[in-house]
This record gives structure tokens, sequence and C-alpha cells, in this order.
């Protein structure tokens, strides 16, 4: 947009647009752009035009426009409001056969983020455009990208691991219609906000969708990879002093902040955590905001809490990862003494804190409904969740 017209290029500054699209249509005969259609014709020399009206307003990262030969694929979700909104797959015609996964997806993933208490999305149409040679995927507000592979099923062919990459990036660019679009962060260096948040949301709707399972690959998928940027740069998740977007879009800002989230959230309890995300979206919707600002409405939610939340939020700006050990101290009389210590080496002064989940199963492997009170102060009941300063 920057190479277009003048603009303020900082994710806080938002504008509203009218676009207006002219190209040859023997060349270009689809056009498209942000926001809604409101006119098209031909001019007299033959070229025809295209106008597009977003009167959400934007930062210019979240600007797109795409014109070629380019066939669609469609279906509808009405929201909760009875609002019908049109979906749409774009893509090459030698493309387009791959669209049906897609289109089942977006009106789920839409129906859920509404459950959630998300902002239904604002435009009368939703586009999701495969772009060979695109990398990865963008959620251009209302006109989102994707690298083919990440949005389209081989006519030809495929299996469930090709799915894999459309499921996570369908649904993690439509959850950026309230985590990142409508609240944009305050400055790059806050992406884990919209990230972080927006990659926790994607692993809730395939929890939702698929069960435990899908935690389950993430966390061996996490403990395979972890996040190298910490190793290599020595990158927290925020790094308050990087003014490179570029930068920041590691796997640390996405995988880690969500992590940090996922922490935050079994602190508060799944009920506080529903009541901050309503407020923070309602007051900051359309504006910007920073990964602290959710952190206070947390503490609003749960001020019970607060000092666990805090203990939580340290995480953002600490290099490093937690080792826990846990040994067995005694087991007697219906008993069982555990100690859980930090192993690592990190000085973190105050201490971060850490969620602990505890749970017993027998050995056919059913659960065993447990109270136990630590020393450490460490409290379980059935299923609850726990937090210690270890």
């Amino acid at each position: 947009m920057r190479r277009i017209v003048y603009c303020l290029d900082r994710p806080s500054v938002r504008s509203t647009y009218r676009v207006t699209l002219v190209a040859d249509p023997t060349q270009y005969p689809v056009l498209l752009c942000n926001g809604d259609r409101v006119g098209e014709g031909t001019l007299d020399d033959g070229r025809h035009w295209v106008s597009f009206s977003d009167p959400i307003p934007k930062p210019t990262y979240l600007f797109a426009l795409v014109a070629g030969t380019l066939e669609f694929r469609s279906t509808t979700h009405t929201t909760n409001e009875g609002r019908r909104i049109n979906l749409e797959v774009v893509a090459a015609p030698e493309l387009i056969g791959g669209a049906a996964y897609a289109l089942e997806l977006m009106p789920e993933v839409m129906a859920w983020d509404e459950a959630q208490g998300g902002v239904p999305h604002d435009l009368d149409m939703l586009r999701f455009v495969a772009i060979p040679g695109y990398p990865d995927a963008t959620e251009y507000h209302g006109l989102m990208f994707f690298e083919p592979t990440t949005l389209l099923t081989d006519s030809a062919g495929y299996t469930d691991d090709d799915l894999v990459p459309i499921f996570a990036n369908v649904s993690h660019e439509y959850l950026h219609q309230v985590r990142g679009n409508r609240v944009t962060v305050a400055d790059w260096q806050q992406l884990a906000l919209k990230e972080g948040l927006t990659v926790l949301g994607q692993h809730d709707f395939r929890e939702q969708r698929y069960g435990a399972s899908g935690r389950i690959q993430f966390v061996i998928d996490l403990r395979r990879l972890q996040f190298p940027e910490e190793i290599t740069v020595g990158a927290a998740v925020l790094q308050l002093g990087v003014t490179d977007p570029a930068q920041l879009y590691t796997r640390t800002t996405y995988f880690k902040g969500a992590e940090i989230f996922r922490m935050l959230r079994s602190v508060v309890g799944s009920t506080a955590w529903r009541q901050a995300f309503v407020a923070f979206i309602e007051r900051f919707d359309l504006g910007s905001a920073g990964v602290f600002d959710f952190v206070n409405e947390l503490r609003t939610a749960a001020p019970l809490q607060a000092e666990a939340i805090d203990g939580v939020a340290r995480w953002f700006s600490l290099v490093g990862r937690p080792v826990v050990a846990a040994t067995t101290e005694s087991h007697a009389e219906g008993v069982l003494t555990m100690s859980l210590t930090r192993t690592d080496s990190l000085g973190d002064d105050p201490p971060v804190f850490i969620p602990i989940d505890v749970a017993f199963f027998g050995a056919d492997g059913a659960a065993i409904e447990v109270v136990e009170v630590g020393s450490a102060g460490l409290a379980h009941r059935s299923h609850d969740r726990a937090v210690s300063a270890l």
C-alpha cells in the first residue's frame, strides 16, 4: 500500500477504503479487493472496472487486491444475529476443483468463533483466494490469501495429512477476524497478542472438532521443535527492541505466545477467560492493544488470581524454557506425596509461575477422584487447575 498512496504504515493507524480497479478484461477478467462490490462497468476504451467499499477501518497491512483468470465456489454462513454472509473460495480454473474441504470448514469455524464471544464477520462477503507462489497465508480483511496447498486439496487425490495444513490455515486466518483485524496490535512488537491468541483459538477449534488427539499432536511437534529463535538470537515472545516486523514472525511469537495464553487460561478458568475475552473485544474493538491490555482484562475477571496471572505473564518477556521434574516421595496408606521441582537454570526474579494440571489414573485407565493439598500449596480437586510458583 505504501507504494500506491501516501500512508502512515503502522498497524495502529486505521482507514476506510473505497477502491476502483480498472483492467483489460481479456487479461484480468476477475477483479477483487477488500470490501463489498458497490459498482462495475465498462469504459469507452473497452477496459472494465469494479468498485469496492470497505467501511470497516483497517491498517494498511490488511489491504489486498487480486486480478486474473479466476473461478469461484461458494457457500453461506448465517450469523447468530440472522445475517447471511456469502463465502467463496477463489482459485485458478485448474485448481478450483479442490475447494470443497475449505468450504466445509469456513462456516464451522465462523460459528465456533461467534460461540466463543467473537464478533461476526463484518462484511456481506468473505473470500479465500489461492494464489500459486504466495508465501503461506494472510488474513487480509474480507479477502484472505493462501498458498494453494494451504487452502485446496489436489483433485487427483489426497490423504488426511494433506488436510492438516488446510484445517490449520483456514481456521487460523479466519480467527484473526477479531484477534488482529478488528483488534489490531498497538505496534509490531506486540505481534504475540494477535498471533498467540489466534494459535490458541486454532488449537481449541481443532480439539472441539477432533477431540484431545489434536492437542497431543501439537505437543509432539512442540517438544520436537520448541522455539529455535530463543537459542539462535535469544528472542523472548515480546521483543520490545525490534522494529522490523519480519523478525517477529517466529515460532516463539506464535507457539510460545499461545502456550503462555493457555497457561493464563488454566490459571483463571474457562468462565473468567471468556469474560475477559469478551470485555477485551468490547473495549478495543476497531482499535489497537497490547499483550498486557489483555492480561489486565484477566486480572479484572479473576482478581483473586492476580498474583498468579502476573507470574505467568512474566513468561512473555523471559527467554528460556522451564524444566519441571516430578518425583514420588512416598506412597503409603492411600497418601501419595510428590515433589515438583524446577531444574532449569533460568534466572527469573521475581519468579514466574507455572500452572500444573494434575490427574491420577488406575491401571484400567479410569480417572481416580483425588483431593490433595501439598506443603507447597499445590491444590487439586478432580480435574480442576492448580497453580504453584515452583
